[in-house]
């Protein structure tokens, strides 16, 4: 999402780490995109992945804060056009933007959350459906594990972004001397830590789904 989204699962039967991944395609801010062009999009996309199958969402930056939309959309009214109870299995979000206010009030990456939601005049009324920050600040937890990683360098994204919302219900992974691109650059040690830690989370998948599978024999 975003810069990255990555949709992996482990393959089973497979001793070295290996994973499926997704990388689609959507509308952004600044072309064909933005307010709701981008959130119709990315709903689409995790809606239509196949049932059953856990995966792990990924983002970055501005697709971190798109991971963690999807994440809470089961907390928007009913009647939203993007309202759901099928979430993603887990969320991780890598130097992600969590609060559109605080984006704005900063004027981060050239105003990008007003160009998101399309001007001063909307931005307001938008708010609350897009928000992750806001949206959790009712309940607290989306009931999606997530973790938000990003490098205690960052340099784009104000660390407040992401220990406010870390005072939710989620994992925090704080890289020292790492930065906010060098989190993805390959062959950087951030960029290592974010695959041992996106590994972790899909082995605690295939675990669980190994479980389930011996319970459902025993019961045979």
């Amino acid at each position: 999402l975003g810069r990255v989204l990555g949709i992996g699962r482990r393959r089973r039967g497979v001793p070295h780490p290996w994973f499926d991944v997704l990388l689609p395609g959507f509308r952004r801010s600044g072309g064909a995109g933005g307010y709701p062009e981008t959130f119709d999009d990315i709903a689409r996309i995790v809606d239509t992945l196949p049932e059953g199958r856990p995966y792990v969402l990924a983002g970055h930056c501005s697709g971190g804060h798109l991971a963690l939309w999807c994440a809470a959309r089961g907390l928007l009214p009913p009647a939203s056009r993007w309202y759901t109870r099928t979430l993603p299995t887990s969320v991780l979000a890598l130097a992600p933007i969590t609060d559109l206010t605080a984006t704005r009030r900063d004027r981060l990456s050239d105003d990008a959350a007003l160009r998101l939601l399309g001007g001063e005049e909307h931005f307001t009324a938008r708010l609350p459906e897009v928000d992750p920050l806001t949206l959790l600040r009712g309940t607290g937890a989306t009931g999606v594990p997530t973790v938000l990683v990003h490098g205690a360098a960052d340099e784009e994204v104000p660390l407040t972004q992401f220990s406010d919302y870390a005072a939710q219900d989620l994992r925090t992974v704080v890289l020292p001397g790492t930065g906010h691109y060098t989190l993805i650059e390959p062959g950087a040690p951030g960029a290592r830590a974010v695959a041992d830690t996106l590994r972790d989370m899909a082995a605690a998948h295939f675990l669980a789904d190994a479980g389930r599978a011996d319970e459902e024999a025993a019961h045979r």
